[in-house]
């Protein structure tokens, strides 16, 4: 019985960790039919960005991790083992290779993510399960975490010992936000209730959890329907912020087939959020949903990004993203008054010409760090 229930676990965070990995790859608004919502967007205008400079990367399979006062460091979803460490001017560029200790062997090494917070280096694996923990200057990493029983779709590093988890929860059949504390005897405490689920709508609650630029808010961004969840640290005194459009039902149906351990999503996946970045009080979205006042030829050459303030709970405006060889960024970051978006084959820096948000961020920043 017990067997039972931990390949079940394991199966859902398996699927999980799979649609996380696609929605990196499916969220262009193209893949679904291109029909203007009810909503309206407020956006700057159109010389909000500018170019700014760019460097050339070898494959189309990494990811932004981490950034410092200094670097912006990439990871690779093929080669989890492997960072690319890259100036602020995007002028130098340098691979690292990541040595291990005390790790006999790796199940499905790709599932890996990390998570740069200088000096600390994080690898997550939510189905071994393993937190892996190093730091910059000697390239090392080692177990920090191995408890079997712990596994997660999402680990978000807190502070050195800390992290918030999405998980499921065999006492609620649901994918659950936790606290885990490393040091605690405890470990991991779910916060049940904060994602609102029946046991068989699990995966509608899916999403991403970030962390704001001062580190007193945790952010978590539902992926299928218009939602912000913030809370503090502890994932407490929580409250809802709603993103503009009028998705309160995610459009997902999800089933259980024959074999009662595996699931299927049944119906398309419209993936309201996208991927998202935090940055002093504001937090960034990409959208792949027209609006009803949205020029769709700007739509579809660029992206789409939905700015809302966590001060105030309320959306502030949009702009456009452009499009690199009519493909939409992969990750991207902001530091300051500049957004670095990486796409397939380069990294591009924009200039944010809005003195206004510039102060704001400016003022809130208490550290260059960003997640």
């Amino acid at each position: 019985m017990i067997a039972n229930k931990s390949l079940t676990r394991l199966t859902i965070i398996s699927l999980c960790v799979a649609i996380g990995f696609c929605a990196l790859y499916v969220s262009s608004p193209l893949s679904t039919e291109l029909t203007p919502s009810s909503f309206n967007r407020s956006f700057k205008n159109k010389n909000y960005l500018e170019y700014n400079s760019h460097i050339d990367l070898d494959n189309a399979f990494y990811y932004i991790s981490g950034v410092d006062k200094n670097s912006i460091y990439l990871s690779n979803y093929k080669k989890p083992f492997t960072l690319v460490q890259i100036d602020h001017l995007l002028k130098q560029f340098k691979t690292i290779k990541l040595k291990t200790t005390r790790l006999d062997s790796i199940f499905e090494p790709r599932n890996f993510r990390t998570t740069i917070d200088s000096p600390n280096i994080f690898m997550t694996h939510g189905t071994m399960p393993i937190i892996l923990r190093g730091d910059l200057k000697n390239h090392t990493v080692s177990p920090f975490m191995s408890d079997k029983n712990i596994f997660f779709t999402e680990a978000r590093p807190i502070t050195d010992s800390t992290f918030a988890l999405l998980s499921y929860s065999a006492k609620s059949k649901a994918l659950q936000l936790g606290f885990l504390d490393i040091s605690s005897d405890t470990k991991l405490t779910f916060r049940y209730g904060l994602l609102k689920t029946k046991s068989d709508e699990t995966f509608s609650v899916y999403g991403t959890i970030l962390l704001s630029t001062d580190k007193n808010k945790i952010i978590y961004i539902y992926t299928y329907k218009n939602e912000i969840l913030i809370a503090d640290t502890k994932l407490q005194n929580e409250y809802i912020l709603n993103t503009i459009d009028t998705f309160k039902t995610p459009p997902i149906t999800v089933s259980k087939v024959s074999d009662k351990s595996k699931f299927m999503l049944s119906s398309p996946q419209i993936l309201v959020n996208g991927i998202s970045c935090t940055s002093g009080d504001y937090i960034y979205i990409r959208s792949n949903l027209l609006a009803k006042n949205e020029n769709k030829k700007n739509f579809i050459d660029n992206s789409t990004i939905d700015v809302y303030n966590v001060s105030s709970k309320k959306y502030e405006f949009s702009f456009y993203i452009p499009k690199h060889n009519s493909k939409e960024f992969i990750d991207y970051k902001i530091i300051n008054e500049k957004i670095y978006a990486l796409y397939e084959d380069r990294m591009i820096k924009y200039q944010i010409n809005d003195i206004t948000l510039i102060k704001n961020q400016t003022s809130k920043q208490s550290s260059p760090k960003q997640q």
